[in-house]
């Protein structure tokens, strides 16, 4: 899995976050990308990770999955996680 493209939508939300950050994050997401066998999350992999159980668990997924698409790319992901 690779890092994405620098869109001026990738730098936006990644200057939230040090380079170590990124990184790591980067680290977690091509780990459960891996575990759903794409380049994205799918919402059972996510909902592993996020184990809140029924309307939270779909809430947060939601929240996340800001292009309406039933997947978290590493964009999608970084933005969830701005403080």
């Amino acid at each position: 899995m690779k890092r994405p493209k620098a869109t001026p939508e990738y730098l936006e939300i990644s200057a939230n976050f040090t380079e170590i950050e990124i990184q790591v994050l980067y680290l977690i997401f091509a780990d459960l990308g891996a575990r759903s066998d794409a380049e994205w999350l799918d919402k059972d992999t996510f909902l592993s990770f996020f184990p809140l159980t029924g309307l939270w668990g779909q809430r947060l997924f939601k929240k996340f999955d800001t292009k309406h698409t039933n997947h978290i790319d590493f964009t999608e992901f970084l933005n969830g996680l701005i403080p």
